[in-house]
């Protein structure tokens, strides 16, 4: 390839990734309110317990250790047929009945998950506001919070890590990361409010009160789902210390 044709080539790809950027940016200024109006409260639900509503897996997780031959088999169009296992926390992480997290687990091992959700086939959500208050207590490498939830290979989410907020996508076991970020510099002990507003196929993350990250996903991925908490280090040296506490979900007014 001589230089002209790697200029052209880089040209064009500039003049892709630029009108990629405008159509993105007209469909998120088309989809944008000032404010969504809320109808009922879909979580917390009635129950007195809401303990029982989260399913907890840690790096244990049967269905997922084997990830990256189960993307192939994904990515083929295969099934993953894996009988999935339900754990049950220690005391280094603890939910109390109002469903207010605490994370305390020390850095043993290469690979430490905390992964709560809500099962996708009981809260099928389409439109909603998802706010909730989260502080990091230790500097471990990602935060996630994962929405329109299916299952591990298939979730939007949005995720803090390395100073930058990531709007990422989960389609079949293949992870299309930096879809748009933004730089965030998250500080320990602090807590922040996080809403993420979820509408058709515009996506919003607000932290204290202000629009910080949005996007549209002109795949349409995914149409319903529920939500998930996802917290992750694998360096083995730093501890996964955290809360997120007063979880709210709102359906959104179509």
């Amino acid at each position: 390839m001589n230089i002209i044709t790697r200029k052209i080539k880089t040209l064009m790809r500039i003049i892709r990734d630029k009108a990629q950027g405008f159509k993105m940016q007209l469909a998120i200024k088309k989809h944008r309110k000032s404010s969504f109006p809320k109808l009922e409260i879909l979580y917390p639900p009635s129950e007195e317990d809401l303990r029982s509503s989260w399913i907890y897996q840690s790096e244990n997780w049967t269905k997922v250790q084997s990830r990256w031959t189960d993307r192939q088999l994904l990515n083929d169009g295969r099934s993953i047929t894996k009988i999935d296992n339900y754990e049950v926390p220690g005391d280094d992480i603890k939910m109390d009945e109002s469903g207010n997290l605490n994370v305390n687990v020390l850095a043993t091992g290469d690979d430490k998950w905390v992964y709560y959700y809500l099962k996708p086939e009981e809260h099928i959500w389409r439109n909603f506001e998802w706010k909730f208050y989260v502080k990091r207590m230790s500097s471990f490498r990602e935060l996630q919070f994962g929405f329109r939830y299916r299952d591990f290979y298939n979730r939007y989410r949005f995720r803090q890590e390395n100073d930058r907020i990531y709007f990422d996508k989960v389609l079949n076991g293949q992870f299309q990361n930096n879809i748009r970020s933004k730089k965030f510099i998250m500080e320990l002990n602090r807590e922040y409010e996080y809403k993420i507003v979820c509408f058709n196929y515009y996506f919003a993350l607000f932290i204290d009160g202000r629009v910080y990250l949005e996007v549209f996903d002109f795949e349409k991925s995914f149409k319903e789902g529920s939500i998930a908490i996802i917290l992750w280090e694998n360096n083995g040296k730093i501890p996964i210390q955290a809360t997120i506490k007063e979880q709210q979900v709102h359906e959104l007014s179509s």
